[in-house]
């Protein structure tokens, strides 16, 4: 007789400020994994690309600005981007990797239901500290058709962004990281020397021991 495997779903949150590498890195570790990647920035810039998306013009000159976007949308976003991965029978839904979001208080308790409705029991935060002008400096060679002071500027204003709403974020979940099934991963740096099978590895472990 065949043993039944009970598959525990868990979803992986990768945080950061913009330009520490987190992007990369969440990519990185969902294709090592084969898992779902959910990569908020680019659902949101697809739609703002979108000719005939009514959204469209608010997304784009919100992120030109280096503003988050409205609470309800990423909200709707999220929850089909997970009800895609549930409904898709080549998709191994039972763990996802995030990178952008939640970004902010708000979005916690909008990420913890969602994810809490779609069955993920285990959620791990991977927090990512990395200087301020390490970032600034990543995010502006990044930059296309812009001037540096331009540049210099977007840079400044996104990450002083993050550290204005998701920051506070980071040090509530610090101090709830043990309740929920939730846990939390510290990588400090300014270089991410982790790649992602060893990310990959030290998230099994933690699991294994919760």
């Amino acid at each position: 007789m065949t043993p039944e495997i009970f598959f525990r779903p868990n979803a992986e949150i990768l945080i950061g400020p913009p330009g520490c590498g987190k992007g990369t890195l969440a990519k990185c570790l969902a294709r090592h994994k084969g898992v779902a990647f959910l990569e908020m920035g680019e659902l949101l810039r697809d739609i703002a690309k979108s000719p005939t998306n009514p959204l469209a013009t608010e997304i784009k000159n919100l992120q030109l600005k280096g503003e988050f976007v409205n609470d309800d949308l990423v909200s709707r976003v999220a929850q089909n981007f997970l009800q895609k991965a549930e409904d898709d029978p080549d998709q191994n839904y039972h763990t996802v990797v995030f990178d952008g979001f939640p970004r902010s208080m708000s979005q916690t308790s909008i990420a913890l239901k969602l994810l809490r409705k779609f069955k993920y029991d285990e959620i791990t935060y991977v927090v990512i500290d990395t200087p301020e002008q390490t970032c600034i400096e990543r995010m502006m060679r990044s930059e296309r058709g812009r001037s540096d002071d331009g540049s210099h500027a977007i840079a400044q204003r996104r990450y002083r962004t993050y550290m204005e709403k998701t920051h506070p974020m980071v040090k509530s979940l610090c101090r709830g990281a043990s309740s929920e099934g939730i846990s939390m991963v510290r990588l400090v740096g300014t270089d991410m020397k982790m790649d992602a099978p060893r990310l990959a590895e030290a998230l099994l472990g933690l699991r294994n021991r919760i």
